[in-house]
C-alpha cells in the first residue's frame, strides 16, 4: 500500500511541478508582451517628438551659414535614421503580425515614421528650396507686412 501511495504522491508533485514551470513559461511570455509593447511606445513617442522639434526649426528665420551646416547634419541624421527606422518597422512587423500581435502598436508606429520623415522633408524643402526662391521670399515679406 505504500508503495502505490509514493507513486501517486509522485504523479502528483510531477503535475504540479508541471503546472508551474506552465505557468512560468505563460508569465514570460506575457512579460516579453508587455516588454514589446513599452518599447514601440518609446520608439512611436520619441519619433513624434523628433518630428514636432524638426518642425520647429521651419519657423527660425535668420540662419546663419553654420546654422545651415547644422541643419544640413541634421537632415542627413534623419534620412539615415529613417532608413534604421524602417527596417525595425519591417523586421519586428514581420514576425509579430502573422501571429496577431501589437496590430495596433506598428499602425502609430508607422505612422510616427511616416511623420518623422515628412518633418525632415519639411525642413530640407523650406530651409533650402522655398526660403532661396524670389517669388517665396516676396510673399514672406508680404505676408509679414500684415
Amino acid at each position: 500500500m505504500t508503495t502505490t501511495l509514493e507513486k501517486i504522491n509522485r504523479e502528483i508533485i510531477k503535475s504540479y511541478s508541471h503546472s508551474l514551470s506552465e505557468e512560468e513559461r505563460i508569465n514570460k511570455i506575457l512579460d516579453h508582451i508587455n516588454d514589446k509593447k513599452k518599447e514601440y511606445s518609446i520608439l512611436t513617442k520619441s519619433l513624434e517628438k523628433l518630428g514636432s522639434l524638426l518642425t520647429k526649426i521651419t519657423w527660425l528665420d535668420n540662419l546663419s551659414t553654420s546654422d545651415e551646416v547644422i541643419i544640413r547634419g541634421i537632415i542627413a541624421m534623419g534620412k539615415a535614421s529613417d532608413k534604421h527606422f524602417r527596417k525595425f518597422y519591417s523586421g519586428q512587423r514581420r514576425i509579430y503580425v502573422p501571429k496577431g500581435l501589437f496590430k495596433d502598436d506598428f499602425k502609430e508606429m508607422k505612422k510616427a515614421i511616416e511623420f518623422h520623415i515628412e518633418a525632415v522633408n519639411e525642413v530640407e524643402h523650406i530651409i533650402f528650396d522655398l526660403r532661396k526662391n524670389n517669388d517665396f521670399k516676396e510673399l514672406s515679406s508680404l505676408v509679414d507686412e500684415l
